[in-house]
């Protein structure tokens, strides 16, 4: 405002002075000028970083519908020539806010006149007007590209370096990794190490590796197999201001291949059983001998148990086949060397030891036909029998006296439900001192041991130490394994004797060519036929005699007893039926108990004819039962004959195990 056209901070201002004159009206005049006070605001925004702001950028303000964008600026946005936008005559002391929006760039950190955009006031700008001035409200947008780094790393075992071929590529760019341009060793502590820099944020690279393979060697890459389609595959997403990893393993395994040995006979080429082999690998201290039997095991035999070759996996190397000990009436073979290339072809210098991938030995026969039997017995140390259910020991022959030097195979002395075992050597060598030793089963030669934590000792009749005179000639050796106490497992041996008679229809012995069968059971009801022992049906054929028995070993487990029942029994092991059996039967002693001081038993089954009145009365005489002289009754009835008190004895249903420990012997009486 200006009054008489001064302002008002003119002290004059507002004043106004008259002198008056006679007559006369003078005048005093004020006159009033008003101006609004209005003011501009400038806006300028700049930015860096990028090329272009988005398409969605915009500044407002809150005290018109006025829209700031990129096409109503003028200038370039950049630092020396900024957009520009006005906004005027806004009165005095206004305060304007501008907002900016829209400025989000994908894969882009952008900072507001250097706020990060995660504060509130990041965005917006506040201007207060000034009369007649123009105030500036200034954004600046610096936008910084969100990259991250990926490090290639590779490491590899098994190989002392990689394959010339080997590189990793990527879908990225055009570099190409290789050990050439690599940092590190490519250990595990020290891998061979890649960078690519400065990638866009979330950018997903693929590496693949190839020229990897190395002839006679498995790979793994990353635990997994090269058959695997992701197999040297790896893939890695960038983080803004990370480096983040793409690892490579590398695992290198010679490759295995399937090598047959055979060991055969040198005149007709069949597969010899018996022959104690090894295989060696030549400087390599780190493998483990491959030693085996041929023929010993069920792999290594054809449907009808002959030998056949055995099957090994090796590497590629230098190896050496040796023959420790030859089967009886062999010689020991020349060791032979073969060799197994990368590509899996194997050579040998000895003449046809090779064809393909089987390398044969051949053994040649002794030119004797002499031999020693060795049996070994189980003892107690006071001297008792003990039985073995099953249990195999190995005993062989040596050339020195300490049993060092193998000179025969090894022998399995195999125990199932006896005491005693024998093995014979064949073709050893006439008027040539052996020694024989028992022995691990890779022929480890040892005085003592312990079965079932009992120690036991081996001890020799005649001493181990044996000759044979002449080239037909035999000799026998015998030792006993002698044990501290019962091992578990072993056993008493007892003797069930089952005998048959036969007799006529007035009770006088008759001899019969017929055969009956006598069967064992685990209840006094005859239902189940006993698990317990090898052979519980029992054949008793006559042959012409009236009687025959049948001697059963037995075996009795230290501490325990078992109680069997034996009556008549149809070829099926069914209780004959006394309606339609054609005989009278009586079963003296049926029920017996076995424990360590009951070691034998007797049961008599007797057959009697019957008598044709009694064929034509038998319908009347249905349920009744048949007494003998010898108090034993009719098959219904098989508790019979000696009813002496026995409970003492028997303690039901513990585990006792009595198993048939030899065959059946039959012993028959003429009439």
């Amino acid at each position: 405002m200006t009054i008489n056209q001064k302002a008002t901070t003119d002290a004059e201002a507002g004043i106004v002075k008259a002198t008056v004159v006679d007559k006369e009206t003078v005048g005093a005049e004020f006159t009033n000028e008003y101006r609004r006070k209005l003011g501009n605001v400038r806006v300028t925004k700049v930015f860096s970083g990028i090329g272009e702001l988005p398409e969605s950028f915009q500044i407002t303000n809150n005290i018109n519908n006025t829209v700031f964008n990129v096409e109503n600026a003028s200038g370039k946005g950049t630092a020396e020539e900024p957009y520009t936008w006005t906004l005027e005559n806004v009165p005095d002391k206004t305060e304007v806010i501008f907002t900016e929006r829209g400025y989000d760039v994908s894969g882009y950190e952008v900072t507001i006149n250097q706020k990060a955009t995660t504060d509130a006031e990041a965005g917006i700008v506040k201007a207060t007007v000034v009369d007649k001035e123009t105030v500036g409200a200034e954004f600046t947008n610096e936008y910084r590209q969100k990259l991250g780094n990926v490090q290639v790393t590779k490491a590899f075992s098994g190989l002392e370096k990689l394959p010339e071929g080997f590189q990793i590529t990527n879908n990225y760019n055009k570099d190409v990794f290789t050990v050439k341009n690599a940092e590190g060793k490519g250990t595990a502590e020290d891998p061979y190490k890649w960078t690519i820099k400065n990638v866009p944020e979330k950018t997903e690279i693929t590496f693949t590796e190839s020229g990897y393979e190395v002839s006679g060697y498995e790979v793994t890459i990353n635990q997994k197999a090269t058959t695997d389609a992701e197999a040297g595959i790896v893939k890695a997403t960038v983080v803004d201001k990370e480096t983040v990893g793409a690892e490579f393993t590398n695992e290198y395994t010679p490759k295995e291949r399937d090598i047959e040995i055979s060991k055969v006979d040198l005149t007709n080429n069949t597969e010899l059983k018996g022959a104690s082999l090894q295989i060696t690998k030549d400087n390599d201290e780190t493998f483990e001998p491959i030693k085996w039997i041929s023929g010993e095991t069920k792999e290594d035999q054809n449907e009808d148990g002959s030998a056949k070759p055995h099957k090994v996996k090796l590497t590629a190397g230098t190896y050496t086949l040796s023959e420790t000990a030859a089967p009886d009436g062999y010689k020991i073979a020349e060791s032979i060397k073969f060799t197994i290339d990368k590509e899996g072809s194997v050579t040998s210098e000895t003449k046809d030891a090779v064809t393909g991938n089987k390398v044969t030995m051949k053994d040649e026969k002794k030119d004797t036909s002499a031999s020693i039997s060795v049996t070994k017995n189980l003892k107690t140390v006071a001297g008792e029998n003990i039985y073995a259910v099953d249990q195999t020991f190995y005993v062989a022959l040596y050339e020195d006296e300490n049993c060092t030097k193998l000179a025969s195979e090894i022998k399995a002395l195999t125990f199932k439900n006896s005491t005693s075992e024998t093995v014979t050597f064949e073709g050893v060598e006439p008027n040539k001192t052996y020694y024989v030793g028992e022995c691990t089963k890779d022929g480890v030669r040892y005085l003592s041991g312990v079965v079932a934590g009992t120690k036991y000792v081996a001890q020799f009749t005649d001493g181990n130490s044996v000759t044979v005179e002449t080239p037909n000639g035999s000799k026998a050796v015998y030792f006993d394994n002698r044990f501290m106490k019962f091992p578990d497992g072993f056993y008493k041996e007892g003797v069930l004797s089952i005998t048959k008679l036969f007799k006529d229809k007035i009770g006088k012995a008759k001899n019969s060519d017929e055969t009956f069968y006598a069967g064992i059971f685990d209840d006094e009801e005859c239902t189940k036929l006993s698990e317990n022992v090898a052979q519980n049906i029992i054949p008793l054929n006559l042959n012409g005699s009236s009687s025959v028995t049948a001697q059963i070993k037995v075996s009795i487990a230290q501490g325990t007893s078992k109680t069997f029942y034996v009556t008549e029994v149809d070829k099926d092991g069914k209780p004959i039926n006394e309606e339609t059996f054609k005989y009278d039967v009586s079963v003296e002693n049926g029920e017996v108990t076995f424990d360590e001081n009951n070691t034998s038993a007797e049961v008599t089954i007797t057959n009697q004819e019957q008598d044709e009145d009694k064929d034509k009365d038998k319908d009347k005489d249905k349920g009744k039962t048949t007494t003998t002289s010898s108090n034993a009754t009719s098959t219904k009835a098989v508790k019979t004959g000696d009813n002496t008190p026995i409970g003492i004895f028997v303690i039901l249903l513990i585990a006792a195990i009595v198993v048939i420990g030899g065959g059946i012997y039959l012993k028959r009486r003429k009439k």
